[in-house]
């Protein structure tokens, strides 16, 4: 549940016209720059072709991949958000999930309204069952009918700012260096690392985990492969005067050693389960909290190193690294 929560968070950004914003609509005419279809132009049953355009667009995100959701993208919507920064938020999706195969995937249609040329949809996503989110009011975006099917539009000029690939980018910065930059040269056991406002120690770290203590549901071990148990403590190490939190959740932590692979936790072969003391916080400056992440990972892998990255970061020079032994 905690990394379909997680994945949520982004999909307001990801495919922002599947909301009902309530109130009234934006005129028409200017709309997204998209050619509008009239009424009398659309198949005859509009709002079963949007039901089924709908539900295909979110499958597409979830399971089939960036360029079969962009398909559903109108024109206007494709010259704010080019398909390698739409293709970020999706990325992320998926590595939050892991790979979904599309009868995992239910989309549940629960209003349709039609405001001249505009359909504002509210829906529900399940994945394996489980309800992944509702997207209702607050998107404020919508869709339109465009090229013989329903395409997802929107009035904001950036829509994937977030994961944007042309924004301002510091190219004078001076890159990380020192202990924590690289796995070449990690942070050493008990010393932190600082990642934009947050500091990470290593607390602890089991590298050969009893998994059933460390779940609290009975967990999957998989043949061939031992968990790794980190106990973390992130503090906010922020102006103290500033009243902007951060949120620090197990998506933040992947693991690496001798194989040179990541191992993320969330995957059915490398996660240890739902942690029964899993870290998941929202601090204020001055504040901390400490919590387990969890990794399977192959039993003859050595020189495990802890990758601390921001959650929505694209940037490897973003990363740290932490030795575990």
């Amino acid at each position: 549940m905690r990394r379909l929560l997680a994945a949520g968070l982004v999909l307001p950004l990801l495919l922002a016209a599947c909301g009902d914003d309530g109130g009234d609509p934006e005129p028409t005419a200017a709309g997204d720059g998209t050619r509008q279809a009239t009424r009398e132009s659309r198949p005859g049953d509009r709002e079963e072709q949007l039901r089924d355009d709908v539900a295909s667009a979110l499958t597409a995100v979830f399971a089939s991949g960036s360029a079969d959701a962009y398909g559903y993208a109108s024109a206007g919507f494709k010259e704010k958000c080019p398909l390698e920064d739409f293709a970020g938020a999706v990325g992320l999706v998926r590595l939050l999930l892991g790979e979904l195969d599309e009868d995992r995937v239910e989309v549940e249609v629960t209003d349709v309204r039609f405001e001249d040329d505009r359909a504002y949809v509210t829906m529900r996503v399940l994945i394996d069952g489980e309800e992944f989110g509702e997207a209702d009011e607050g998107v404020g975006d919508y869709w339109v009918y465009e090229d013989g099917g329903w395409k997802f539009a929107t009035d904001d000029d950036e829509p994937c700012g977030n994961f944007s690939s042309s924004g301002d980018d510091d190219d004078d910065a001076t890159p990380a260096s020192g202990p924590g930059s690289s796995r070449s040269e990690p942070a050493p056991p008990g010393s932190a690392v600082t990642v934009g406002d947050m500091r990470i120690t290593v607390v602890s770290a089991d590298l050969n985990a009893d998994l059933a203590a460390v779940s609290e549901f009975d967990p999957t071990p998989v043949a061939g492969r031992r968990a790794v148990l980190v106990r973390v403590r992130v503090e906010h190490a922020g102006e103290a005067s500033s009243d902007e939190t951060v949120d620090v959740s197990e998506s933040m932590f992947s693991l690496t050693g001798s194989g040179n692979v990541v191992y993320d936790g969330f995957s059915e072969d490398e996660s240890c389960g739902f942690l029964a003391d899993g870290i998941d916080a929202e601090l204020f400056a001055g504040g901390s909290a400490e919590g387990d992440v969890c990794f399977q990972v192959p039993e003859d892998e050595t020189g495990l190193l802890l990758i601390v990255e921001p959650a929505f970061s694209f940037d490897d020079g973003g990363r740290r690294f932490l030795a575990l032994e």
